[in-house]
């Protein structure tokens, strides 16, 4: 059944062809009452299902606004005017590229604000979860959230899918061979996340499920979440985003933008993507251009005062400060992140950097050896070398990481039993220079599929 203004699509187009040009209100008056009578618009004005067809035929190209009220006719719509009979339905429209093209862009928008919703929610809805220490929840959510980033950049290149890609975009959740799908595809490729990180956090969403859970312990022997990892989520999270924006060619999309500007967002929501996150707030500088051109109004302390918006009131008092925020965001978490097997050393450079703050050499009876790990340090970087002690063997052992390597870690023993092993002499130092000359040979050789991203300068926008 044709609805009201597909009625007067004929009508109008004729009273324009004779008229040139006419208003929205002078188009209404000059259509005959009794037409008006015949139109089905039990809650519509007959001027909103005048300006409805005209807006209809002006997506066809068939009339052109002149101001925001007033139409004219194109030379194309002066010449469909002129035929008989002139029957004109939507499905006449649809002949318009025009038309086709307008009604596309609108599916594709709807799309993308469904898909920027969705990547939204469950991130920052994740991120309050974890914040809460409800971990088992949070990494599903948090995973959700990536799924979604990866399955927008998808559907923008829907029409080009093989049976397989469909099978995999539609049917499912693995997110290690989305984001392959995706490289391959040439999407997100300004991303930087390893696919160690994808399996981890694909992992762990599987966790929903007990037998998720089992196989993840039959696989690995281990799991663990929790922690420092909420760091690692937002670069990924962060990272994905900003890519995503860069293949819509349009920050407008930012997950950022949209918590700052959308009124109807909870305020609760828009403090857990803020709070304790410094990969998201890194891109205020860029969220405010977008913010500027959407002419929205959003709450410009926000963005003056980064160090703020890091530390939202009534959210659990984070231990990172804003300042180790910045450190960060050098350290390239998702990019080089390492999934370790059972009995491997936990690399996380947010950790370890973490862990390094105070000084445990006298703890751990290597007080004698303390020039030995500054010398360490000063060779690969606090974030890079772990103190530990294993009680089970009696070792003190220090530990050098590179994530990016293929042999990515290396341990030096600095006590055994209660005999430490590296008294400050002649010999002990020559040892030591040697042992990090060896460790920088073992990590020379990096880990296949490592894909390098560019320097991050540190310090937030």
């Amino acid at each position: 059944m044709a609805t009201s203004h597909e009625k007067l699509l004929g009508p109008v187009l004729r009273l324009l062809a004779a008229k040139s040009e006419l208003s929205i209100n002078d188009t209404t008056s000059l259509l005959s009452e009794s037409l008006i009578d015949l139109l089905e618009r039990p809650t519509r004005t007959a001027s909103d299902i005048v300006a409805a067809a005209l807006n209809s035929l002006g997506t066809a190209g068939l009339l052109e606004r002149t101001s925001s009220s007033v139409w004219r006719i194109t030379a194309e719509g002066k010449a469909l005017a002129e035929r008989e009979p002139l029957e004109l339905t939507f499905e006449t429209l649809k002949q318009y590229p025009t038309y086709n093209a307008y009604w596309a862009s609108i599916a594709r928008e709807n799309l993308r604000q469904k898909f920027l919703e969705l990547r939204f929610e469950h991130y920052a809805s994740g991120r309050l979860l974890f914040l809460q220490g409800s971990y088992a929840a949070a990494a599903v959510l948090l995973a959700y959230s990536i799924e979604y980033h990866l399955k927008a950049a998808l559907m923008e290149v829907e029409a080009t899918w093989t049976p397989q890609e469909r099978a995999l975009v539609r049917g499912s959740h693995n997110l290690v061979e989305l984001y392959h799908l995706c490289l391959r595809r040439g999407l997100l490729t300004d991303s930087y996340v390893s696919f160690d990180f994808m399996k981890y956090a694909h992992d762990h969403f599987e966790r929903r499920y007990p037998s998720g859970e089992r196989s993840i312990l039959s696989g690995r022997g281990y799991w663990s979440f929790g922690g420092s990892m909420l760091y690692t989520y937002d670069d990924c999270i962060v990272q994905l985003d900003r890519a995503l924006a860069n293949t819509y060619n349009s920050h407008a999309w930012r997950v950022g933008v949209h918590a700052l500007a959308d009124t109807v967002v909870s305020p609760r929501l828009v403090d857990a993507l803020f709070h304790a996150n410094g990969f998201a707030i890194e891109d205020l500088r860029a969220h405010r251009a977008a913010l500027a051109g959407l002419g929205v109004k959003f709450d410009d302390t926000l963005l003056d005062h980064p160090d703020q918006l890091y530390f939202r009131e009534g959210l659990p008092v984070h231990a990172s400060t804003y300042e180790r925020a910045t450190e960060l965001l050098v350290y390239q978490l998702a990019a080089y992140f390492r999934y370790p097997k059972q009995g491997e050393p936990d690399p996380d450079p947010a950790r370890v950097s973490a862990a390094n703050d105070r000084d445990r050499s006298a703890e751990t009876g290597v007080t004698s050896c303390r020039w030995a790990i500054d010398r360490v340090v000063k060779a690969f970087g606090k974030a890079a070398v772990e103190l530990t002690e294993n009680r089970e063997t009696r070792q003190v052992l220090l530990t050098v990481f590179d994530r990016r390597a293929k042999h990515w870690y290396r341990r030096l023993v600095l006590r055994e039993g209660n005999v430490p092993l590296l008294f400050r002499n002649e010999e002990s130092e020559a040892f030591v220079e040697q042992w990090i000359a060896d460790t920088r040979s073992s990590f020379a050789r990096l880990r296949p599929n490592l894909r390098i991203p560019p320097k991050r300068a540190p310090g937030v926008s």
